[in-house]
Formats: structure tokens, C-alpha cells, sequence
């Protein structure tokens, strides 16, 4: 297989977890000089460093599964039918959250700041990265009143203990697994990242970017169009992550449609770049 490569970084425009604040490095394959696709690890979550990556295919002289995956939208990217999709809205500080119709809120600082915050919630999506004070996270879930569960759709990756998680979810909560184990029964719902998982699970799935670049995005728009259901809010449109981010998506009233200009534009950069032989 011919594949060159290209390494880039992605300069965050703020901190993007509690483990890593700094810049994001970023791979860019190239296959038979026609076909592209990205890889963008997260260390901190184990993903494979791009080193282990560069190194798998010399070995091997292919792709990784989940990149063969990737690769194969790429080359069916003309033939997928593409349309609109359902995105839910990401809360910020300033941001009006009352009017869209399902909101998703990164863990603050404290749990219990979250409390006035989905009282202003239609339908609320949590992501807690596994929230390392576990007496504060009960202390939080038994505070909530039946309105508030009702409101919450699920809490992503709540604890790295199931003791704990099986508590909240006896509590009438449920939950989603994204960095988590996906085969346990706890989990109702599946954070689904076409860029490292591969193919999509059958559970309740709920489609993520992986918080890397351009392309690996519009490559997750291709795995949901072909694969996933366009009835439930999906996680694809993650806006001003990085510095220099394309808008990819327009989106309005949490309903999103792939940019084509933006899309043409991450073709032109990626044939722009100096690429070198494996």
C-alpha cells in the first residue's frame, strides 16, 4: 500500500481537559496519493501515540483497523448521500441555554453548579470525564430532584468505579460510556468516535467528533450519514476548539448541514502540504 505522511499540530484556543493544556499533534496520511485521513491521539485517554501509529504501518504495511475504516469512507465520500443532522448545543458560560432543545455541559469545577444549570435545560446531556471526587458526585446525584433527573438524557462517563456508577444509576440516572468500557450493561448509551473506534456498536449510539482536526470531522459526518441514526442529537459540531478551525457545519436551531466551502477548503490545504515516505 503507498502511503506518505504528514505531521502537523493544533493549537487549542483553551485547555481541553484537566490533563493536557498544551498543543495537539496531529498526523495526516496519504494513500495512493488520492485518499486522505487524519489521526489526532489522545494520550492522556490511551489512544496509540502517532510514533506506535507510523511504526504499525511500516510493520505492517497497512492501516490499523479503525484507519481502514476511515479510509474507506474516504473513498466512498462521493457515493455517500448526504444531508442534515441533528447536533446538540455545547454550553458555555455566556451562552443561552434555555432555548436549545438538548444541551450538553462539560463538568464545572464543583458539581453542585450544575444544579441551576439544568433548571434552564429543556434536555441536558452531562460529560464528567470521570469525576475523581466520588463522595461529591453522590452527594451531588442525591441532591437532585425527580424534575432534574428527568431532564438529564444521561451522564457521560460519570466514575472510573462501577460501584459508584451503579449507585447513580440507581437513582434513576443513566449513563453513557465514551473512554469507558463499552460492553458493560450499566451504560444505556454509546459515545461513539468514528475516528478511534472503528465500526459503530450496536447500542444507542450518539456519533462525537474526537475533538481533532478538519478532516477527521468530516470524516465522522461520513460514518453518521452512512451509518447512524438522524433522528437522535448528535456530538459532531464542536466550534472554536482549535486556532484557525474551519466552520465545517453551519448549524441552526441544533440542526446542522456540512459547509462545502469549508470542505473544499480542507481538501486545497491538504494537497498543499509536504508529504514524506514511509
Amino acid at each position: 500500500m503507498d502511503i506518505t505522511f504528514c505531521l502537523d499540530q493544533l493549537v487549542p484556543s483553551k485547555q481541553m481537559n484537566r490533563f493536557h493544556s498544551g498543543l495537539r499533534e496531529i498526523l495526516y496520511l496519504r494513500v495512493q496519493n488520492s485518499y486522505y485521513i487524519e489521526y489526532c491521539p489522545w494520550k492522556e485517554f490511551g489512544d496509540p501515540s502517532i510514533n506506535e501509529i507510523l511504526q504499525f504501518i511500516q510493520d505492517h504495511r497497512t492501516l490499523p483497523p479503525f484507519l481502514e475504516f476511515l479510509l474507506n469512507l474516504e473513498k466512498e465520500k462521493d457515493t455517500i448521500q448526504c444531508s442534515s443532522f441533528l447536533n446538540h448545543f455545547l454550553a458555555t458560560p455566556d451562552s443561552d441555554i434555555a432555548k436549545a432543545p438538548v444541551v450538553k455541559i462539560k463538568t464545572p469545577n464543583s458539581l453542585f453548579q450544575l444544579n441551576q444549570q439544568i433548571d434552564h435545560c429543556k434536555s441536558v446531556r452531562l460529560d464528567f470525564n470521570n469525576y475523581e471526587n466520588h463522595d461529591e458526585l453522590l452527594v451531588w446525584a442525591n441532591s437532585l430532584t425527580q424534575t432534574q433527573i428527568n431532564k438529564i438524557q444521561y451522564i457521560e462517563d460519570p466514575s472510573g468505579n462501577m460501584a459508584v456508577n451503579r449507585q447513580l444509576l440507581s437513582l434513576g440516572l443513566m449513563l453513557a460510556a465514551d473512554r469507558n468500557d463499552y460492553d458493560n450493561s450499566i451504560y444505556t448509551f454509546d459515545i461513539y468516535k468514528p475516528n478511534i473506534d472503528g465500526i459503530p456498536l450496536n447500542k444507542n449510539v450518539i456519533f462525537s467528533s474526537y475533538m481533532g482536526g478538519d478532516l477527521g470531522r468530516y470524516h465522522a459526518y461520513l460514518a453518521l450519514m452512512k451509518y447512524g441514526d438522524l433522528r437522535t442529537y448528535h456530538g459532531l459540531d464542536t466550534p472554536s476548539l482549535y486556532q484557525n478551525q474551519l466552520q465545517l457545519f453551519n448549524v441552526r436551531d441544533c440542526h446542522a448541514e456540512l459547509n462545502i466551502n469549508a470542505l473544499e477548503q480542507v481538501y486545497s490545504q491538504l494537497s498543499e502540504k509536504k508529504w514524506q515516505t514511509l
